[in-house]
């Protein structure tokens, strides 16, 4: 903000992206998927505190360039459809550890879900 670089709500999603991205780390490496073998100055239950920072880009960049761009995302489905499955993809991610793995199935549904949408 200092900057003027983001909105507040820019902000707001790249903060989203940073938690999302730290908890699916400690989530999965407390899990037993994914190790960082090497000791970390700043670490949270094993997990270094930078590792939610690529998340946070990913979730800049996109803010950025959908406002830079002023892009447009036409015919969108109904949003309660993408959080669903939104939803079902985290769920799954987190699940499949104890459940049976489904994302061909989430894929397949991406797929119907957004087949007709042009990014404009």
């Amino acid at each position: 903000m200092l900057f003027r670089l983001e909105t507040l709500q820019e902000a707001k999603a790249i903060l989203r992206a940073h938690l999302a991205g730290k908890a699916l780390k400690l989530l999965k490496v407390n899990a037993g998927s994914w190790i960082y073998p090497e000791p970390a100055f700043l670490e949270l239950w094993g997990v270094p505190l930078f590792s939610g920072f690529m998340y946070a880009s990913v979730g800049s960049d996109m803010a950025r360039v959908i406002c830079v761009f002023d892009i447009r995302f036409a015919p969108y489905s109904p949003f309660a459809w993408t959080m669903a499955l939104a939803a079902a993809i985290c769920i799954n991610f987190f699940s499949h550890h104890y459940l049976p793995n489904i994302r061909h199935a989430l894929l397949a549904g991406f797929v119907l879900l957004f087949w007709r949408t042009r990014i404009w």
